[in-house]
């Protein structure tokens, strides 16, 4: 069973038709890419796995839940974390206080815990402190823990992103254009830590990126969308040598130069 699958999702703003019947799987413990041009529709589907948009028609099933009967608060508790394709941080906290903020979906101690902190009040804030650090270690950002983020790369910045979804125990973590405004060798170790995160922690991603090095080097399957609907899916190999793939990212003339 797929831990996610969009059956028929159709998404129409008035009489423009953003999502048009698309179908696709996500795996568990893989790496899915979703690519298309611009304009092709991967920013409205994240939007309707983050509960943002409702879809007109379809399915969307996640672990055996009816995702699409569930608010958007309710989305990360059910295990499904994402990243923005701008980066999303609050730049006058630290790195470590950004990263505390992924947690605040796992659960409070009630109004009179917090109002005498309480010994489990205390336990439970070292617990989300320990993770926090856990967190930025393993992207090899704990000696920012202590920065204030707007004074820091955007490179890194982008990575205490990843931190902060990370925090909330994500079994999906959305990936939004990770890799937009990195260089080269930025893009080069993001690629590494993403195949880390499935490879290490277990964490099935779902990935919306235009740079296509990234894309056919770590994604084991792709999704290949345009003017909202699906035109291919397979892996890397496959997509490259599709022919309708080809046409949509060059054009008609230049795919058949």
């Amino acid at each position: 069973m797929p831990l996610m699958q969009l059956d028929g999702v159709t998404v129409q703003f008035g009489g423009l038709t953003a999502v048009n019947e698309l179908s696709f799987a996500v795996a568990e413990k893989t790496i899915h890419g979703l690519i298309g041009p611009n304009g092709a529709g991967k920013s409205t589907v994240f939007n309707c796995l983050s509960r943002f948009y409702q879809p007109a028609v379809g399915k969307i099933d996640f672990a055996g839940r009816d995702l699409l009967a569930l608010r958007s608060d309710q989305v990360m508790n059910l295990g499904i974390a994402r990243t923005f394709q701008n980066v999303e941080l609050f730049r006058g906290m630290t790195a470590l206080e950004n990263v505390l903020v992924g947690q605040h979906s796992l659960g409070g101690s009630g109004f009179f815990g917090d109002l005498f902190a309480t010994s489990k009040v205390k336990q439970a804030e070292s617990a989300r402190r320990q993770a926090a650090m856990e967190a930025l270690e393993f992207l090899g950002l704990a000696d920012t823990a202590n920065s204030l983020v707007g004074s820091l790369p955007y490179g890194k910045q982008k990575l205490i992103e990843f931190a902060r979804a990370l925090v909330s125990k994500p079994k999906l973590l959305l990936l939004d254009e990770p890799a937009a405004g990195l260089n080269p060798q930025e893009t080069s170790h993001l690629g590494d830590l993403i195949v880390e995160l499935k490879d290490k922690l277990g964490i099935t991603i779902l990935l919306v990126e235009h740079d296509m090095s990234l894309v056919m080097r770590i994604c084991d399957t792709i999704t290949v969308m345009e003017f909202g609907r699906k035109i291919a899916e397979g892996d890397a190999k496959t997509i490259q040598n599709n022919p309708a793939v080809i046409k949509a990212y060059l054009g008609e003339g230049e795919a058949s130069a």
